[in-house]
């Protein structure tokens, strides 16, 4: 049944998000936007929304909504967003139930021949930041390597049926550092290009995939180290520098990747020049799909801010890429990316 309507009011709606996330409460839930949750069917996850309580030490306690079994109505989606309120939340024990939904619809409206192409990669860029949540928090389960190869298979169809462009791609990019968004975008940027460049299409979403495995050995690293807002130090460097390992390692045993994506995992990292890691690989020893997610995730890397730096101008990027960086790129490719991307 859904809950009545009133327990949301104007005194309620305005919990800023450092709020929400100081709550005691917080860790059991996963943010989702209240876009994606289905209308017009049953759900099978509760949804909850964060309100301030008077009598709640915690300042937030989170409200249920809607029960499990009962739809989303319309309405309540509607009122939300006309308060710009973008943000519910499920249990974390009803999250791929919530991801198995999500992900349902998403194919469905890939697959709508009127809605357009911005509103559907808008759509997908969502629920793979949601994959992507789901790997890092527990990168060992098959079931979010899954929903990943889901989530490629069909981003691979759209960018070959609409011709996708780098500037359409990259419209709705983070351009604040975190892991999450920074795989996809490495994801959804290799994709476009592998598409341009003409890679066979069968290899493409095998691209696409070790694309978006490419930093899930971070996972298993120190969070302190992975989210210090500050510059690393020389051995905190050389701990990151343990990750391509750590994926592959993570990964090898996935009997549905096949040697492509691995090898994107483990070469990401290495330089046309050999200086590289974690194995000091030269340009004709790296995979040709590691030597492209190579060039987009230092592009990438370099146009997103982080707390001690600021993101670089994508033209900045690519000229300090074409001299500075050159040595690190097979060059031909590099030629390619940048005319790729418009410049």
């Amino acid at each position: 049944m859904l809950i009545k309507d009133p327990i949301i009011d104007s005194r309620t709606l305005r919990v800023d998000r450092r709020t929400i996330e100081e709550s005691p409460f917080f860790h059991q839930f996963e943010t989702v936007s209240v876009e994606d949750v289905p209308l017009n069917q049953f759900l099978s996850f509760d949804v909850y929304f964060p309100m301030t309580s008077d009598s709640s030490k915690s300042g937030v306690t989170f409200k249920k909504i809607v029960n499990r079994g009962d739809e989303f109505p319309a309405k309540l989606r509607n009122f939300f967003l006309q308060n710009e309120i973008k943000a519910v939340y499920v249990k974390k024990d009803e999250y791929e139930d919530f991801l198995n939904a999500t992900l349902k619809r998403m194919a469905q409206i890939i697959e709508n021949p009127y809605l357009n192409p911005a509103k559907k990669l808008e759509i997908v860029y969502r629920n793979a930041g949601y994959v992507t949540r789901m790997i890092i928090n527990d990168p060992k389960a098959g079931k979010g390597i899954e929903h990943a190869q889901f989530i490629v298979e069909y981003y691979t169809r759209f960018v070959i049926a609409h011709q996708v462009s780098a500037s359409l791609i990259s419209k709705f990019f983070s351009k604040d550092y975190n892991l999450f968004a920074h795989s996809v975008q490495v994801a959804f940027l290799t994709i476009g290009f592998a598409h341009f460049i003409r890679q066979p299409v069968n290899l493409i979403p095998v691209i696409g995939i070790g694309a978006f495995l490419h930093d899930v050995g971070k996972a298993m690293l120190p969070a302190e180290i992975i989210n210090k807002p500050a510059q690393l130090t020389e051995e905190e460097f050389k701990i990151i520098t343990q990750h391509p390992q750590l994926g592959y390692d993570i990964l090898k045993h996935h009997k549905s990747l096949r040697k492509d994506s691995l090898d994107i995992v483990i070469q990401h990292h290495e330089r046309a020049d050999g200086n590289g890691y974690p194995n000091g690989l030269k340009l004709h020893e790296i995979n040709p799909a590691a030597q492209i997610t190579h060039i987009v995730d230092c592009y990438d890397a370099m146009t997103m801010s982080r707390p001690y730096k600021e993101a670089l101008s994508p033209f900045d990027t690519l000229k300090i890429m074409c001299t500075d960086m050159k040595e690190s790129f097979n060059s031909k490719l590099l030629e390619l990316f940048v005319i790729f991307l418009g410049y």
